[in-house]
């Protein structure tokens, strides 16, 4: 018997918004937003040692849909390797196929921030990979894991 397919979001998953009305879009667009918001804030903070308003008008919204294809290639990717992901919990596998979804989602979060999101940031490359880095980490979509 076939398993059904779960795919998440860090704040909801992905899927919800084809079943929801488009209040639940864009409640979970600015959940995101507001989460890209702070850790930006705070790498900002811990990096420049001063909260950077130009610097953060001009990268959120690219972060921000950085965040958001790098989710859907981590989705792809769990669509692709298997059709019948169980809970977590069920076995190994199950949970391995899960955290290399969320490695792979997370690599894509470091690669489209330090190469697209603050390409043209007055940042060297130790602040771009620092930031960059804080983004895979924080950003991941660790809810696939748990469900």
């Amino acid at each position: 018997m076939k398993k059904d397919v779960k795919l998440y979001n860090l704040i909801l998953p992905t899927y919800v918004i084809l079943y929801f009305s488009p209040g639940t879009a864009v409640i979970t667009m600015l959940g995101n937003f507001i989460i890209d918001s702070i850790v930006l804030l705070i790498a900002s903070k811990l990096i420049y040692k001063e909260i950077a308003g130009k610097f953060y008008i001009k990268t959120i919204w690219k972060v921000w849909l950085s965040g958001y294809a790098s989710d859907i290639i981590g989705v792809i990717y769990l669509l692709l390797i298997s059709t019948s992901i169980g809970n977590a919990s069920s076995d190994i596998w199950s949970f391995l196929t899960k955290f290399s979804a969320v490695i792979l989602a997370g690599f894509f979060i470091f690669v489209f921030n330090y190469y697209i999101s603050f390409s043209k940031a007055e940042m060297t490359k130790s602040q771009k990979f620092k930031t960059s880095l804080a983004y895979a980490v924080f950003t991941a979509p660790y809810t696939i894991l748990f469900f």
